[in-house]
């Protein structure tokens, strides 16, 4: 089935979703009083799928994290190499992820922190900041992919099952026939021995008379 999925998502391609998506930098808050900038992926996918890209990207590399402030997952002492796969940089930060919702559209949130608060913009790092969104540009495929393979197991399931239902009205319909042979074969019968009957009556009138 994996392997139908995969070949599926090959063959159909991920080149509709390529302007559905926007990177940027914002604001990530946390609560009435905390803030931080992070840069953004907006997109037109389930939270649900978002999340568990995200979550198999970091996974893929090792990395686990654990629950923050506000609905956050937070990945501490990590290197710009394992994240963002600079080679030249191996200097380390904090990796805060979160993903919302809201109005039909989908953020990812990616706060990146050099240690107290000392966080990586385009106005204060901007080498690495265009790392941080090439680095949300290169997953939207990723997220895509996540989208389109359940899109692609949930239809699955539909087809099974309609072919499921097919097959059970085509036994309905061969036990069906198979009760009408048996049916015709007994009228015949009934009316073999009807004859048979009627003759045998109309013999002893006959004897009658």
């Amino acid at each position: 089935m994996k392997k139908v999925i995969l070949a599926l998502i090959c063959a159909l391609g991920l080149g509709a979703f390529a302007n559905a998506q926007t990177v940027g930098e914002g604001t990530l808050q946390i609560d009435k009083k905390t803030s931080m900038p992070a840069f953004t992926l907006q997109i037109n996918v389930s939270k649900k799928n978002v999340q568990e890209t995200i979550d198999a990207k970091f996974k893929a590399q090792k990395l686990s994290g654990k629950g923050g402030k506000g609905g956050t997952t937070e990945y501490a002492n990590v290197t710009y190499l394992d994240i963002f796969s600079n080679t030249t940089n191996g200097n380390k930060c904090n990796i805060s992820t979160k993903v919302d919702d809201k109005g039909g559209v989908t953020t990812l949130y990616l706060v990146v922190d050099r240690g107290l608060g000392n966080y990586v913009t385009s106005s204060t790092d901007a080498a690495n900041a265009e790392l941080a969104k090439q680095f949300l540009t290169n997953i939207v495929k990723d997220i895509y992919k996540t989208e389109l393979t359940h899109q692609i197991e949930d239809q699955t399931k539909v087809v099974e099952k309609a072919e499921k239902t097919l097959k059970s009205a085509e036994d309905n319909k061969a036990k069906l026939e198979k009760q009408l042979e048996t049916a015709k074969d007994d009228i015949n019968k009934a009316n073999a021995d009807l004859a048979a009957q009627k003759q045998k009556l109309d013999e002893l009138k006959a004897k009658v008379y």
